[in-house]
Parts: structure tokens; C-alpha cells; sequence
């Protein structure tokens, strides 16, 4: 795949647009203010090809886990809350791969939105802003889009596409489908719908596995842990959903961030869910950690 040639005036020329303030660290690093009732201090750097943007937020410390999740259900532009090394190391964080095909300045502000959506959760300001209306409808077949990435897709009568996921020892397919909004959305389920529809031995264990899964979203450049209601039930996921069309090099990324998000959390997920004492463990864990979103 191609990178796009020095990306960083057209990223400089979105940001501009986003951001009430945008400050030159140095060449591809930036700092910025977004504002939507609450100011929120902001940076964004190029790294390896990869725009990414993170913003640390202390108070995101006070919530709790799976208010987190469920907050990163309702987010644009794939931003997410995440951990860093310990639990006080919260933030808000969104990556995009600079590749031919994908659209920078649009993706921008759907992240700078997502991240505005977040301060207004984190800080219950009036209503968060939602997308506006619905995504333009697909110009291409999601289905041809999905196999140009070189995975391996299966059409499901649903309508959903199943993509095979690159996870040694294990079976895990992803589902790729156009919502009903046209967003565009690739997902994997962190448990399998038996255990993820039963109770867990304690409540610690649900602490545990929303530990996880935070910190999951603070390692894995795209993939999106959240909470989602499903047929009646909450069901923990991983997603990355797509404002707008994605081109094939996004959806590629995708599939790779889901890969790597199964091989570092599914068979953790499955022991802390059930197991107290390990549970316990870990979250004793997270509670001695310190550290920052870096």
C-alpha cells in the first residue's frame, strides 16, 4: 500500500478547521484545543504512517468501567476511551492509517467529533452531539470492498459478510455490515454468546473484564472495546464502525486491529469473567498501577 506523500499540511489544513487552537510542536506533532462546551486539550502526531490523536482526561478516572464501554458505543470517528497503564492513565484516543484511498480530512473531523462527544459525556454538557444524519450511501458493494483487502469473506444470508480473522489456534470471524444508518460497521465478539449472555460468579469479574478490555483499546491502534444492548442483553464487543464509506485499506486495518484484539483479550475475557479470585487479582492489580496515556 501506498502512503500518502507528506501528509502533514493536509492534516495541519484539518485541524485547523476542527480546532479552535492548533499549535506546531514540532514537524509532524501538533497540539490543539476542541470545544464543545468544554475545552479539551488535545494532540495529534504522524507516527509510521498513522495519524494519531489522543487527549488524557484525569476525571474519565471517576467513571465507571462499564459506563466507559457504553459511552464508546455512542462515539464518532472511531474515538474511544482507553486506558493507559494504570486506571488513573484515562484518555480518548482515535488513529487513522495515511493510505491512498482514505479520505484525511473527512475522517478528521469525524474523530475531532468523537473526541468532542466525549468531553460532553465525560462532563454530562447538555446532549452529545450525535452524527449528522445519516452516511452518504455506499458507491461501492461492501462485499467487493471486503475482498479487495485480501481476507478471506463469506456471505451470510443476513446479509452480513464473515471475514476470517488471523488468530493462531482459533476460529474467529468478524461481521462486517451496513447499518441501517449506512454506517458501516466490522465487529467481534469478546465472548461467545453463551457466556457472554450468562452471569458472571461476582461483580469484580465484571470490573475486570471492562479493565481488560480499556486497556485493550489503549494498545490496539482502531479496534473500539464497547457495550452494546443486543436482542435484550448487553453484550461486549469489539468494533470499529465507519462514519462514512471506508476504502479497502481501512477495512484491511480493521481486520488486522480485531485479529490482534482477540489474540490479546478473548481467552483472557473468558477466565476473568468467571473465575472471582482471578478477577479479584487483577483488579487489585490496576488499582496499585500509576502511569499516563502516552
Amino acid at each position: 500500500m501506498t502512503l500518502v506523500a507528506t501528509p502533514e499540511a493536509a492534516i495541519a489544513a484539518a485541524l485547523t478547521k476542527c480546532a479552535t487552537t492548533v499549535e506546531v510542536v514540532r514537524h509532524g506533532q501538533w497540539r490543539m484545543t476542541l470545544s464543545n462546551g468544554v475545552d479539551l486539550a488535545a494532540r495529534a502526531r504522524v507516527d509510521d504512517g498513522w495519524l494519531l490523536l489522543d487527549a488524557p482526561l484525569p476525571r474519565a478516572a471517576t467513571a465507571g468501567v462499564l459506563e466507559l464501554l457504553g459511552w464508546n458505543a455512542t462515539l464518532e470517528g472511531g474515538a474511544r476511551f482507553a486506558l493507559g497503564a494504570g486506571r488513573r492513565a484515562t484518555g480518548v484516543r482515535a488513529e487513522m492509517p495515511l493510505e491512498d484511498g482514505v479520505d484525511l480530512h473527512r475522517r478528521m473531523v469525524e474523530m475531532c467529533r468523537g473526541f468532542r462527544t466525549a468531553m460532553k459525556k465525560l462532563h454530562h454538557v447538555g446532549e452529545p452531539d450525535g452524527p449528522c444524519g445519516s452516511a452518504a450511501p455506499p458507491s461501492r458493494d461492501l462485499a467487493d470492498l471486503c475482498r479487495e483487502t485480501g481476507w478471506t469473506v463469506t456471505e451470510r444470508e443476513t446479509g452480513r459478510l464473515a471475514i476470517d480473522l488471523d488468530v493462531p489456534g482459533e476460529f474467529q470471524q468478524a461481521m462486517v455490515e451496513t447499518r441501517d444508518d449506512r454506517r458501516v460497521t466490522a465487529t467481534l465478539a469478546v465472548l461467545e454468546p453463551s457466556a457472554a449472555h450468562g452471569s458472571p460468579s461476582a461483580p469484580v469479574c465484571v470490573e475486570a473484564l471492562g479493565l481488560l478490555l480499556l486497556r485493550c483499546c489503549g494498545i490496539v491502534r482502531m479496534a473500539r472495546a464497547a457495550v452494546r444492548r443486543w436482542e435484550g442483553a448487553s453484550q461486549a464487543l469489539f468494533e470499529m464502525v465507519f462514519d462514512s464509506e471506508p476504502c479497502a485499506a481501512e477495512l484491511a486495518h480493521a481486520f488486522g486491529a480485531l485479529s490482534v484484539s482477540s489474540r490479546l483479550a478473548s481467552r483472557e475475557a473468558a477466565v476473568l469473567w468467571r473465575d472471582e479470585r482471578v478477577a479479584r487479582s487483577y483488579v487489585d492489580q490496576w488499582d496499585q498501577e500509576k502511569g499516563g496515556v502516552s
